[in-house]
């Protein structure tokens, strides 16, 4: 189900980029892009995200549903990240592992977002993982074939070189098969949800429609 959501995500942030519009009434006359958003709710229900912006900004991450160890078994690397004292040696090594403030991000020039209270201020856990799923998005949509797009959103309220130092360190010594997106599996959806397309449609809203179709149709 990750997949698929990460690649209707992909889909409308490559049609429409500015995610601020990215709402029902704001789409409702460009029906691609208006079904698009519809899936992209579906799924975000089905996997208990919340909604589209807490899924752009990891907001549903709660360090309680994660393991280092599940972790480490998933990342299959070329260089030494092979214990759970790997992860938790980087997250001692790295000072900017917190959340910085409205105010730090506007001195940086960052277009900030408001940070919510469940954002528990120095939590290096936490702080690793949505730094890590920040970073493994970015990958995830440069896979996918879109231009990445790394405007600040993400990271408006991530350490921007604590998610890039990430890059260096993690991501870049992941082989190539397919641990990305079994990566963003594991973070996006750590408890196993899934349902069938018919299930979505059923309790979710997952729209009855042949999107090829709709798309054709307004060329």
């Amino acid at each position: 189900m990750v997949k698929e959501l990460l690649h209707y995500y992909f889909e409308l942030k490559g049609l429409q980029s500015d995610m601020l519009t990215w709402n029902h009434m704001a789409l409702k006359d460009n029906p691609p892009r208006f079904y698009r958003l519809q899936i992209i709710d579906s799924y975000i229900r089905a996997l208990n995200l919340g909604s589209v912006s807490n899924f752009h900004r990891f907001e549903f991450i709660k360090a309680s549903n994660y393991t280092k160890e599940k972790l480490v078994s998933i990342i299959k690397t070329s260089g030494s990240i092979t214990s759970e004292n790997d992860i938790d040696d980087y997250i001692k090594q790295h000072s900017s592992l917190k959340y910085p403030s409205i105010e730090e991000n506007e001195a940086k020039g960052l277009r900030t977002l408001k940070i919510t209270k469940n954002f528990a201020h120095g939590d290096g856990w936490k702080t690793f993982l949505l730094c890590l799923g920040a970073r493994l998005l970015i990958e995830a949509e440069s896979i996918h074939d879109f231009k990445s797009i790394y405007n600040g959103y993400l990271a408006a309220d991530l350490p921007i070189l604590t998610v890039m130092d990430i890059h260096e360190n993690f991501v870049n010594r992941l082989e190539l098969d397919n641990p990305v997106y079994d990566l963003l599996e594991y973070i996006i959806n750590p408890s196993g949800i899934n349902y069938t397309q018919n299930e979505l449609k059923e309790y979710f809203d997952y729209p009855d429609i042949n999107l090829d179709e709709i798309d054709l149709d307004f060329i």
